[in-house]
């Protein structure tokens, strides 16, 4: 189904605006309601809706938001996939509950150079120098988010020693490497 709505920032806070405030994480086995500190099971939600954005021509950049009711525990909140991997997640108890119909956003991102105030990257320029660039997970020193939740993870570029958008082709590339804050 195809959505008028081509800015995730403006349906974050659409939904927002719709009760949707718990900002979702998805971890090994459950979701985690992070202000309430809630973990729900599959069991425990459903998707009332979900929406995907594309840049136009390619999915080498796509991000995925699903809008979860936990009734049960009174949560309304958003899940929001800024890489659009949890549906390639293998054996995950929850995936099964993302494969729901959403609403695909096309947009033009062939001549943005930054995605939520960092600059972005590109396969073909990660592929200039794999070894410049690294995957961050957990630092406290992540810029903002412009849709209010928090960045779990970020790319950063070790030469121009700033926080970076990596595309999602990059995320798949065994030659990322992954560090995780230690504190």
């Amino acid at each position: 189904m195809e959505s008028n709505q081509n800015n995730l920032v403006d349906v974050v806070k659409m939904l927002r605006d719709q009760g949707y405030t718990e900002e979702l994480r998805l971890y090994k086995t459950h979701l985690r309601a992070i202000a309430k500190g809630i973990t729900l099971e599959a069991k425990d939600f459903e998707v009332d809706t979900a929406y995907r954005f594309e840049g136009s021509g390619s999915e080498e950049d796509a991000s995925e938001i699903f809008a979860v009711t936990a009734s049960a525990a009174g949560i309304k909140g958003l899940l929001i996939d800024e890489l659009a991997q949890f549906r390639k997640l293998p054996d995950h108890p929850i995936i099964e509950k993302l494969f729901v119909e959403y609403k695909i956003a096309t947009y033009d991102d062939s001549q943005d150079e930054a995605k939520y105030g960092v600059p972005k990257v590109r396969k073909s320029k990660f592929n200039e120098d794999p070894d410049r660039y690294e995957l961050r997970r957990g630092f406290p020193d992540f810029p903002p988010c412009p849709y209010g939740n928090t960045f779990s993870m970020l790319g950063y570029d070790k030469v121009a020693e700033q926080y970076v958008w990596l595309v999602s082709s990059i995320m798949q590339d065994d030659r990322l490497q992954v560090v995780d804050y230690a504190a």
